[in-house]
């Protein structure tokens, strides 16, 4: 069946690679473009087994990749963009099939993504597609923070840290810019550091360096966009 044949690839990308599902937003974020709602010009073959996506994603942030992927998932993905298929036309356009017609959405896109959603639910309560991305970063995260060997100082061990964690949203696409009021926050903790004794930030503290180590890789990663 072509519905289960697309719910089997879509769940493949978003766990091997990480993709978003798509349109699973907080009423406070933009639209976000996923896996559920690509379009035919986002995906590109290139046999034996490349696939590349080149898509604007949440927040209009661009993804691009060059992915190597099972054979059998690339065979799909050139079955779901054979003719009359053309540019706009979805991608996975066939994972709501098979569900209850009151469940459907004036916008296609989130039904797909709630059509995807409510299949793994069928297997597992709360299982949704944003859970597998999810779990990857956070084993991600912790199998690099096993590995860190840091002895060092305080500030030493957060770059650690604070290094694992940027591994980990290069794997999720994140990419942040610089809050309003950045610049008064980043004087508020150098007041913090003036103000405490030398020896005294420790890791009872460790929040005043957290929140440095966050606040300087929101710079960084806003000069590198």
């Amino acid at each position: 069946m072509m519905a289960d044949r697309q719910r089997a690839t879509a769940v493949y990308l978003i766990d091997q690679f990480a993709l978003r599902a798509g349109n699973e937003k907080g009423e406070d974020e933009a639209d976000t473009v996923g896996c559920c709602s690509l379009k035919f010009e986002h995906v590109t073959l290139r046999p034996p087994n490349t696939v590349i996506f080149d898509f604007l994603g949440k927040d209009s942030i661009r993804f691009y990749n060059e992915v190597e992927v099972d054979q059998q998932v690339f065979r799909n993905l050139k079955i779901f963009k054979k003719p009359p298929k053309k540019e706009g036309d979805e991608i996975f356009d066939r994972l709501s099939v098979g569900h209850h017609r009151s469940f459907r959405s004036p916008d296609t896109n989130v039904d797909q993504t709630s059509a995807l959603n409510k299949h793994l639910g069928s297997y597992m309560a709360g299982l949704t597609a944003k859970v597998f991305r999810t779990y990857n970063a956070s084993w991600q995260m912790a199998v690099l923070l096993k590995r860190m060997k840091s002895t060092g100082t305080v500030h030493e061990k957060v770059k650690d840290y604070n290094d694992a964690n940027r591994k980990v949203a290069i794997l999720c696409n994140h990419k942040r810019t610089v809050a309003a009021g950045h610049a008064g926050q980043m004087e508020k903790m150098q007041d913090k550091v003036r103000a405490s004794p030398v020896g005294q930030v420790n890791f009872a503290d460790m929040h005043y360096a957290d929140q440095w180590a966050s606040l300087s890789t929101m710079a960084h990663e806003a000069d590198d966009d």
